[in-house]
């Protein structure tokens, strides 16, 4: 099979499909997350915490985008076709995905949209997150905004490494909404930027609260299996 490529509201996926993955991938830690998870963000934190970059070519860095020597490489295996045996996995709480997947498609809110891709994140968090689960290590994203250092421990485990608070909130504060957009846009133009500044607006944190109000319980019911509803628990925390 080959690749396909999703285009909307200013974002871009290339989505690797089966028989399809950049043969690199093994040879590197694997980093795992669903589409529109917060990866972006975390992704340039960890750049510049451990100071080197991650293999996905094209990607949003803070580093000279020129450098090659990889730390780990970063995938979301959207067709659940990856096999590896060294995966840190990020999750997100499945409302804010699916509606931050859905306004960058700039797809219609309704609950055939709505179902398709809860139905998608279901397999997802059961893969990684089941009790069969092939995830080594586990993060969570609301965790991350609340308290970063308790999820970057998770983090430097993975990879062998000690946890350094001073120099997180170092890296961490040059790593913001708004200077994201701004390496991701960098050079383009308006109709090729990567990533929207509406995304910015007190406009898109309103209609995503209007968003969880009417398909907040529809989407715990068809993302979330049973098994792994303490995963989404408010104030649950991943630990090492």
């Amino acid at each position: 099979m080959g690749s396909r490529t999703e285009r909307g509201g200013g974002c871009r996926y290339d989505v690797a499909m089966s028989n399809d993955h950049d043969p690199r991938m093994a040879q590197y830690p694997l980093f795992v997350s669903y589409p529109r998870s917060g990866a972006h963000w975390l992704n340039c934190v960890m750049e510049l915490y451990f100071d080197r970059p991650r293999l996905r070519e094209g990607r949003v860095t803070f580093l000279d985008s020129s450098r090659d020597d990889w730390m780990w490489f970063h995938d979301h295996d959207s067709d659940l076709s990856v096999s590896h045996d060294n995966v840190l996995y990020l999750y997100r709480d499945p409302e804010d995905v699916i509606y931050s997947y859905l306004k960058a498609e700039r797809s219609k809110f309704n609950e055939r949209t709505v179902d398709e891709i809860a139905r998608e994140l279901r397999a997802h968090y059961t893969k990684y997150l089941g009790p069969n689960g092939v995830a080594r290590s586990v993060i969570r994203y609301e965790s991350c905004r609340s308290d970063l250092g308790s999820q970057f421990e998770i983090i430097c485990d993975f990879f062998g490494e000690s946890l350094d608070r001073a120099r997180l909130d170092e890296v961490s504060a040059r790593v913001t909404r708004d200077s994201i957009v701004e390496r991701a846009n960098e050079g383009r133009k308006r109709e090729d930027q990567y990533m929207n500044r509406k995304m910015l607006s007190s406009k898109y944190e309103k209609d995503r609260d209007g968003f969880r109000a009417d398909f907040g319980d529809r989407i715990a019911r068809e993302a979330i299996p049973e098994a792994l509803s303490g995963y989404f628990a408010p104030g649950f925390v991943p630990a090492v």
